[in-house]
């Protein structure tokens, strides 16, 4: 556990910039759009972040056979 990568930041917001640089692609790398996707909700920003990492690795895999959150499904 001691060379897990650690996120650097002073605070949420550059932690989670940091992350979506280092893994996102794409649009899904800008806060602003992880912003726009949760506004007017309840639903937290990180959270929705955590869960499409999961899905397609924010964006690395939406059409490829890694998409682990949707086996056999292509997402076209």
């Amino acid at each position: 556990m001691a060379d897990l990568p650690v996120i650097d930041g002073a605070t949420v917001d550059e932690r989670s910039q940091n992350f979506l640089a280092g893994y996102a692609v794409g649009i899904y790398k800008t806060l602003t759009f992880w912003d726009n996707a949760v506004t007017n909700t309840n639903i937290d920003r990180d959270m929705v972040i955590c869960v499409a990492f999961a899905e397609s690795t924010l964006g690395r895999y939406l059409s490829t056979d890694d998409n682990i959150g949707n086996i056999g499904n292509n997402d076209r």
